[in-house]
């Protein structure tokens, strides 16, 4: 089922010639009678265009399989890395309401004590208590929505966002 060096050679005059060609004449849409009987007369009476077609069929279904896969890793690859970075920013987010939960802790203890003046607390810690009300606000949003959803829940609290 494979090509003579002599039917390949021919073959690959042909396509070099469609490609000079095709260059300088627009795309033309033939039937595919037409075709074959172009592919014989160009390549001699020894040419078999059937088992030529079949050939260029297997061809063409490998190409479309090979590009198909590609395009499938591609999509993998790329929702992977969308995952990623999703459970990354959820990551930080509950690390940062953590961290803000122990400031307001810190807070509320400094408001107990007489030593300090409650104007250098309230200049520290200006509005804490709202950074933290909507950082845990956010984190909740971020945990039951969907990873294709992420962008929905920024744009969502985009505007409670203004007091960082």
């Amino acid at each position: 089922e494979v090509l003579s060096p002599r039917q390949k050679i021919r073959l690959k005059k042909l396509l070099a010639q469609r490609k000079t060609r095709s260059k300088k004449r627009p795309n033309i849409s033939v039937s595919a009678g037409v075709l074959r009987r172009t592919i014989t007369l160009r390549s001699g009476k020894d040419f078999d265009v059937k088992r030529f077609e079949s050939l260029l069929a297997r061809f063409q279904a490998l190409v479309r399989g090979h590009i198909a896969r590609l395009r499938y890793r591609k999509i993998v690859r790329d929702q992977a890395y969308r995952d990623h970075i999703t459970l990354e920013i959820i990551s930080t987010e509950k690390s940062y309401v953590k961290n803000l939960r122990v400031c307001l802790k810190i807070y509320l203890y400094l408001l107990g004590q007489p030593n300090i003046p409650l104007r250098d607390i309230k200049v520290v810690f200006a509005n804490i208590k709202s950074i933290f009300d909507v950082s845990k606000s956010l984190l909740g949003d971020l945990e039951i929505c969907s990873r294709k959803l992420v962008g929905r829940v920024f744009l969502k609290h985009m505007g409670s966002m203004k007091i960082y």
